[in-house]
C-alpha cells in the first residue's frame, strides 16, 4: 500500500463504532395513555381542545444561565409540565419507549446499560420556540436527551443540534405529524435550537438518558479533525499521477447481503467509516456511495483440500454465500486462470438505489484487500468431465463505500457502456429544463456517445440507440443528435429507432442529417450479421411514410437516398452460395410491405417496378406463403392512399392469384393404396428393406428385429427423409423390434395446404373484384368530372 492508502486505512481503522452526535426515528403511533393532573385523559393524536387543556395547567417553561433559572419570553417561549403530574396507563407505551432508546444507543453505539427518566411535558403553541442552548447534566450519569413528539397537527417547531461543525435538522411538524410518534435523540454537549411553531400545537415528552456508575459519560465524538484528514488523503490518492485512480472502494469491516446494505443500518464502525467519508466528499465536492463489491476469480482447487475424489466424473459442488470461516471444507483455490471485480446493488447516501448497474473496477481501485477472509464467499467446484479436470469458482462479496470526483462520474459510467450510463442519464434528464441542468446533461450524453460499445447487446431489452435518440430530442442539441446518427446508429440499431429519428428530424430540419442518412445506408452489409434487412427498413418506413405529409426539404432528403436504399435490399438478396459465411437466412417477412410503402410514397415507381420483378423471379427468400400474401394484406390496407403504389399492388395481387389458382387447379386425391415413397439415399442392407416395405401397396406394418445402433440409424432415415411412417421399438426380445407402421401424413398435410390454398384464393378473388370495382366507380367520377 502507498503511503496515502495505508495512512487512510489506518485512519478509518481508529474510529470508533459510530460518529453520530444526534439521531432520530418514527414509530407507529401507540396510545400513550396519557393521563396529566388537573388536565385528564389526553388522546392521541393530540387534539387542539387536549392542547389548550394542557395549557391551561402547565407553566411557563424558564431556562438555566450558570447558576440562575431565567423565566425571559425572548429566549424560551413553551409550556411545561412537571412528570411528576404524568401518568401513563397503556403498557404498550413501555414497550415503545424501550424500543426507541434502544435504536438510540445503537446509533449512538452505546452497550451500556442506559436509564431513562421523563423529564418534562412540552407544549408548544403559535409562536413557541427555543433560542440556541446546551442541555445541562439533570440527572446524575446523563449523557443525551431524548425527545419524544407526540401524534399532533403542527407546522414549523423543528429541532436543530450543532456539533462539530455539522447541523442536523429533524422537522417533526408538516401535514402527517398528527400521525406518527417522531423521536430525535442529541448528546447533551450538542448546542440546539427549536425553530417558532407557524401553526398548531406541538407536544412532546422529554427524556433525560443516563449511565450509572461510570466516572465520565459518553461523548459527542469530535470527528472534524478525521473528516479533513481523509479529505486530504483522499485528494492525495485521486492526485496521484502513479495510481491514476478514477475511483476508489473501501471496504466495510462487517458483512451485508443485499437486502442488508442500508446506510442507516451499518454496523458497529461501519457507521463512523461511513459517516467521516461521506463528510469527507462533500467538502471536496467527491460523490460517495454505497455498493456491493464482487471479487470473482475461476482456476483450479488444491486437490489436497477437496472433500472428494477429484477423478470422479460429473457433477458440481456448490456453496451459498457465506462467511468463509464456516466454509473451510470446500476446497481452496491452487492457480487462478480468470479473475474479475465489479461493483452493483448502489445505493446513496440517504439510502435510495442508484441505476448505475454492473461497474467494474482494478486491483488497484480498492483501497486495501487485506483482512479478505472476513468477506462473504460463495464457491462451486465442477467435477471432472470428459478431457477436462476439476475447476473451480469463487465468488468474494463485500459491501464497500465507492468514492469518485464528480468531475470523473460522466467518463466513469460512460465507460462502462450504455448498460450503466443511459439509466443515469435518463434519471438525471427527468424533469431538467434549467439550461444549466441540460448543459451538464448533454456533457454526460457526449461522453456516453463516444464511449459506445455497439457490441453491446440488449437482448430482450428496448434499443439502447431508441432510448438515446429520446433523451437527444429532450436535451435539445442538434449536433449531439448527429453526432450520435453519424457515429453509433449505423453499428447499433433494431429498427425500433424509425419513429424517434422522425421526431428529431421534425424537431432539428432534415438537411443536417443527409450525409449521416447517406453513411448509415452506405455501411449496412448482409456480411453484418448484427444488421436485418427488415431492421433497416422499418426505421426508413416512418421517415418516408409518416405524418405530416412530406415537406420539401424531408422529401428532397428522403428522394436523394432512394438509390442507396435500393442498393442496400439488392445486397442482400444477391445470390449467396449457402455454406458461404456470408449466408444470412433472414426472412423477408414485411420487407416487400415496407419497400412499396417507401418508393410508393415517394413516387419511385421504376426502382419499384425493378424491385417487384426481382421479388416474383425470388420463390425462395419471397415465398408465397410466407412473404408475399401477408404483405399483399398489409399493402392493401393502406395502397388507397398511395396513388403511385397501386400499379405494384395490382401487379402483386396478380402474381399470389395466378399461383394460388395453379396450387389448387387440382384436387388432392387420397392414396389408393399403401404404396408409400421409398426413394432413401442409403444403400444399407436394413434400408433396402424399409424402401421395399414403403413401396409395398399392400403391407401396412414392418417388423425390424435389429440392435440398437442399425435400429437408431433407421430413426435418423425415417426422420430425414420424412418418411409416411411412424417407427418405435417394441422392447421384447433380444435383438429388440423396431416397428414401423405406415401413415398417411404426406396427403394429410398436402390436403390441408390445399385447402388454405383454396381459402387464401377465395379471398384474394374477392379482393381483386372490390379493387375493380374501386377503379371503375373512381374512373366513371373522372368521366362525369370532365363532363
Amino acid at each position: 500500500m502507498t503511503g496515502a492508502r495505508q495512512a487512510l486505512q489506518t485512519l478509518l481503522d481508529s474510529l470508533g463504532d459510530s460518529s453520530r452526535f444526534a439521531t432520530a426515528g418514527i414509530l407507529t403511533p401507540v396510545l400513550p395513555g396519557l393521563e396529566v393532573e388537573g388536565a385528564g385523559s389526553i388522546g392521541a393524536p393530540v387534539s387542539v381542545k387536549d392542547a389548550k387543556r394542557l395549557i391551561a395547567k402547565a407553566k411557563q417553561a424558564p431556562y438555566g444561565r450558570g447558576a440562575e433559572t431565567i423565566l425571559d419570553l425572548n429566549v424560551r417561549s413553551v409550556w411545561q409540565i412537571e412528570p411528576d403530574r404524568c401518568e401513563f396507563h397503556n403498557p404498550e407505551w413501555d414497550t415503545h419507549l424501550t424500543a426507541m432508546v434502544e435504536a438510540v444507543m445503537g446509533d449512538f453505539a452505546i452497550h451500556q446499560t442506559v436509564s431513562v427518566e421523563l423529564y418534562k411535558l412540552l407544549i408548544y403553541e403559535k409562536g413557541g420556540f427555543f433560542a440556541p442552548h446546551r442541555d445541562s447534566e439533570k440527572i446524575k450519569g446523563m449523557f443525551a436527551t431524548l425527545v419524544v413528539c407526540l401524534p399532533s397537527r403542527h407546522e414549523g417547531g423543528a429541532l436543530i443540534v450543532e456539533h462539530d461543525g455539522q447541523t442536523r435538522r429533524f422537522d417533526f411538524g408538516g401535514p402527517d405529524s398528527e400521525f406518527k410518534t417522531q423521536y430525535a435523540a442529541f448528546y447533551t454537549d450538542c448546542q440546539h435550537e427549536i425553530t417558532p411553531v407557524t401553526a398548531g400545537y406541538r407536544v412532546c415528552l422529554v427524556y433525560n438518558l443516563a449511565i450509572a456508575g461510570k466516572r465520565s459519560q459518553p461523548s459527542a465524538p469530535q470527528n472534524a479533525a478525521a473528516v479533513k484528514k481523509a479529505a486530504s488523503l483522499l485528494q492525495e490518492l485521486f492526485a496521484d499521477p502513479a495510481c491514476k485512480l478514477d475511483k476508489i472502494a473501501i471496504p466495510f469491516a462487517h458483512q451485508y447481503s443485499e437486502s442488508g446494505l442500508d446506510p442507516k443500518q451499518l454496523k458497529g464502525a461501519d457507521r463512523a467509516r461511513a459517516d467521516i467519508l461521506v463528510r469527507a466528499t462533500e467538502s471536496l465536492d467527491y460523490q460517495c456511495y454505497l455498493a456491493l463489491l464482487t471479487h470473482y476469480q475461476s482456476g483450479s482447487p488444491d486437490y489436497s483440500t477437496l472433500d472428494f475424489e477429484p477423478y470422479a466424473y460429473g457433477g458440481r459442488r456448490s456453496r451459498r454465500w457465506s462467511d468463509d470461516k464456516k466454509d473451510d471444507s470446500a476446497g481452496e483455490m491452487d492457480e487462478v486462470y480468470e479473475e474479475s471485480r465489479s461493483l452493483d446493488h448502489w445505493l446513496d447516501t440517504d439510502g435510495v438505489v442508484q441505476p448505475f448497474g454492473t461497474i467494474h473496477l482494478s486491483e488497484q481501485e480498492i483501497l486495501t484487500q487485506e483482512g479478505k477472509q472476513g468477506w462473504s464467499i460463495r464457491k462451486e467446484i465442477h467435477e471432472a468431465s470428459g478431457n477436462e479436470g476439476v475447476s473451480m469458482e469463487l465468488w468474494y462479496r463485500q459491501g464497500v463505500v465507492v468514492i469518485w470526483p464528480r468531475d470523473r462520474y460522466f467518463a466513469i459510467l460512460a465507460g462502462e457502456g450504455q448498460d450503466s450510463a443511459l439509466p443515469a442519464l435518463e434519471q438525471m434528464a427527468a424533469g431538467r429544463k434549467k439550461a444549466a441542468a441540460l448543459a451538464e446533461c448533454r456533457v454526460f450524453a457526449r461522453e456516453i456517445i463516444d464511449h459506445w460499445d455497439s457490441k453491446q447487446r440488449f437482448g430482450d431489452k428496448s434499443s439502447y440507440s431508441g432510448r438515446m435518440l429520446k433523451l437527444l430530442e429532450r436535451l435539445d442539441d442538434a449536433k449531439l443528435a448527429e453526432h450520435f446518427v453519424r457515429d453509433v446508429l449505423p453499428q447499433d440499431f433494431d429498427g425500433s429507432e424509425g419513429k424517434s429519428l422522425h421526431r428529431l428530424f421534425q424537431r432539428f430540419d432534415w438537411k443536417p442529417f443527409a450525409t449521416a442518412l447517406h453513411d448509415f445506408l452506405a455501411q449496412q452489409e448482409p456480411e453484418n450479421h448484427s444488421a436485418r434487412l427488415e431492421g433497416i427498413l422499418a426505421i426508413w418506413e416512418p421517415l418516408c411514410c409518416d405524418p405530416p405529409d412530406l415537406a420539401d426539404e424531408r422529401h428532397t432528403v428522403c428522394a436523394s437516398l432512394i438509390d442507396e436504399l435500393v442498393q442496400v435490399v439488392e445486397r442482400w438478396d444477391a445470390p449467396v452460395l449457402t455454406h458461404s459465411w456470408r449466408y444470412n437466412p433472414e426472412t423477408r417477412t414485411r420487407v416487400v410491405a415496407r419497400v412499396v410503402h417507401i418508393l410508393g410514397t415517394l413516387a419511385a415507381t421504376e426502382p419499384l417496378d425493378r424491385f417487384l420483378a426481382r421479388v416474383l423471379a425470388d420463390n425462395k427468400r419471397y415465398d408465397l406463403h410466407g412473404v408475399l400474401i401477408p404483405d399483399l394484406k398489409e399493402i392493401h390496407g393502406w395502397v388507397a392512399k398511395i396513388p403511385a403504389a397501386r400499379t405494384a399492388a395490382e401487379r402483386l395481387l396478380s402474381h399470389c392469384i395466378t399461383e394460388l389458382r395453379s396450387a389448387t387447379a387440382k384436387p388432392v386425391d387420397a392414396p389408393s393404396d399403401w404404396t408409400r415413397d421409398g426413394q432413401l439415399d442409403c444403400g444399407c442392407e436394413d434400408c433396402l428393406a424399409l424402401s421395399r416395405f414403403l413401396r409395398d401397396p399392400v403391407e401396412r406394418v414392418a417388423r425390424f428385429p435389429l440392435r440398437k445402433d442399425r435400429r437408431q440409424h433407421l430413426h435418423q432415415i425415417i426422420e430425414r427423409h420424412h418418411c409416411d411412417c411412424t417407427h418405435v421399438t417394441a422392447r421384447t426380445g433380444s435383438p429388440q423390434t423396431l416397428v414401423c407402421t405406415k401413415t398417411q401424413s404426406s396427403f394429410e398435410k398436402r390436403k390441408h395446404q390445399y385447402d388454405v390454398d383454396t381459402r387464401l384464393l377465395a379471398e384474394l378473388e374477392a379482393l381483386a373484384t372490390s379493387e375493380n370495382r374501386t377503379q371503375t366507380k373512381a374512373a366513371s367520377g373522372r368521366r362525369k368530372a370532365r363532363k
